[in-house]
């Protein structure tokens, strides 16, 4: 099994809640690490495709917003009437 890395292929920028710190806002660098079987062309993956596509993907769910950690005893999160509240103590 062979493995393609790329290095920068994005910046996320975006916030977040901290348990300790509250509010944080952060830039990270992020990298891709793909592993699979080469095809004909001794390829795992066309970079051009899954750069656009993770990107994309990072763009469209992490940058430039705010991340909640849902999964986490400070956070209570509430739907109603196609509303969401967010209690974070």
């Amino acid at each position: 099994m062979a493995t393609l890395f790329v290095e920068n292929l994005t910046v996320a920028d975006f916030s977040y809640l901290h348990p300790k710190r509250g509010m944080v806002g952060e830039s990270w660098l992020v990298d891709l690490e793909l592993s699979g079987d080469l095809d004909d062309q001794g390829m795992v993956f066309d970079f051009g495709h899954i750069k656009k596509r993770i990107k994309q993907i990072i763009d469209d769910s992490v940058d430039h917003r705010l991340l909640v950690p849902v999964d986490n005893d400070q956070t209570t999160i509430a739907e109603r009437d196609n509303a969401t509240s967010l209690e974070w103590v």
